[in-house]
C-alpha cells in the first residue's frame, strides 16, 4: 500500500502550469520593458507569475516608441480554485498568451511636431476655460 501511495504521489507531483508570454513586433529586434523591467529584444518569450495588467514600453531605432498597458487573462483552467486542480494533474498545462505590436515608422519632421504641440496647447487652454 505504501508503494502505491508513493507512486501516486510522484505521478501527481510532476504536473504543473507553465506560463509564458510571447511578444513580437514588426519590425523585429525592438527593445521591450515589462513593468519597467527590461526583458529583451523581440521576438521573445518570458515566464510570468500572475495574470492582470502589465505596463509595456517598446523602443526601436527606426520607429516611434510605444508606451501602453495590456491585460493577461487567465484561461478557464487557471482561474482561482480551479488552478489547484490543474497544478496536481499528472501532466503539464501551458498558458502561452501572445502580444504583437506593429510599430509605426519614426517621424522626425519638426514642423509636424510643432503643430501637434500647438494643438495640445490650445486644447489645454480651452479645457481650462
Amino acid at each position: 500500500m505504501r508503494v502505491f501511495i508513493t507512486c501516486l504521489f510522484f505521478a501527481v507531483s510532476f504536473g504543473c502550469v507553465k506560463r509564458t508570454l510571447s511578444i513580437t513586433t514588426t519590425p523585429p529586434n525592438a527593445l521591450v520593458w515589462l513593468n519597467d523591467r527590461e526583458i529583451g529584444r523581440t521576438p521573445l518569450s518570458v515566464d510570468f507569475l500572475y495574470y492582470g495588467e502589465y505596463d509595456i514600453r517598446i523602443q526601436h531605432d527606426e520607429t516611434e516608441s510605444v508606451m501602453t498597458s495590456r491585460w493577461l487573462r487567465a484561461p478557464w483552467w487557471d482561474m482561482p480554485f480551479i488552478d489547484i486542480g490543474a497544478e496536481v494533474l499528472p501532466f503539464q498545462l501551458d498558458s502561452v498568451p501572445s502580444w504583437h505590436f506593429d510599430l509605426r515608422p519614426r517621424n522626425d519632421n519638426v514642423e509636424e511636431l510643432v503643430d501637434r504641440a500647438t494643438q495640445f496647447r490650445f486644447q489645454e487652454r480651452s479645457e481650462q476655460e
